[in-house]
């Protein structure tokens, strides 16, 4: 009876421990659109819940337990949350690369930074910040706060500046610029890395959104690289 019930405990300890997977690399995610997501400190929600991340957020994803992501935030906070309410995607060689060399690029860091802190902000036309922006105001804001680097002020003017650069050439920190107008040069936000770019959407603020959208892609003009 005993050597019965030590098998029962090992086989349901091997059941619970074969659900859970680390995940090795760089897998990241993005917060989906909601007012709030729970970190827990399990993987159920009757785990106390630690803090919260909210859309459009970008955090890294560490382990996984069925539908629950293990997660570490921006802030070095770690917890479980659902997975349905992530995006999830893993970097490729090229992008991890970039990224290690990003990390040695403080004024790309501090740009970055800078430009994650404003998500959720509004947009305000001819407005650049703190509380406000306009897609021009923010990429000035960002550079200027993140790496004391002044950029002119409208899409057009910033486009002038820098290296040109080709899409496939894109590194974290480098400008992107959109025809939305149909009259030329309208539109500007930073790339970030894994075909994702952070801007001052005019309908929903600040935001992350991804350059292979059917809407960015058809609308991209060019890019420049402004700290080489």
């Amino acid at each position: 009876m005993f050597k019965k019930n030590i098998m029962g405990i090992f086989f349901a300890t091997f059941i619970m421990v074969s659900n859970m997977q680390t995940v090795y690399g760089a897998e990241k995610g993005i917060v989906k659109q909601c007012d709030y997501l729970n970190i827990r400190k399990g993987p159920n929600v009757n785990y106390s819940v630690v803090s919260k991340v909210r859309t459009n957020d970008v955090i890294d994803i560490v382990e996984k337990n069925g539908n629950w992501y293990k997660i570490k935030t921006s802030s070095n906070i770690e917890g479980w949350v659902n997975s349905k309410y992530i995006d999830s995607y893993t970097q490729s060689s090229d992008e991890i690369k970039t990224e290690q060399l990003t990390d040695q690029n403080s004024n790309i860091n501090k740009i970055v930074k800078v430009a994650n802190a404003q998500i959720g902000k509004k947009y305000k036309w001819g407005s650049a910040g703190p509380s406000l922006f306009d897609c021009s105001g923010f990429t000035s804001y960002i550079y200027k706060n993140g790496a004391g680097i002044s950029l002119p002020r409208t899409s057009v003017s910033q486009s002038k500046v820098g290296s040109k650069i080709s899409r496939n050439q894109l590194k974290s920190g480098d400008l992107v610029f959109f025809n939305t107008s149909g009259k030329g040069i309208s539109h500007v936000g930073m790339y970030i890395g894994d075909s994702k770019f952070i801007h001052a959407s005019t309908s929903k603020g600040v935001r992350i959104d991804s350059l292979n959208s059917s809407y960015y892609k058809s609308k991209f003009v060019t890019a420049s690289r402004i700290i080489k």
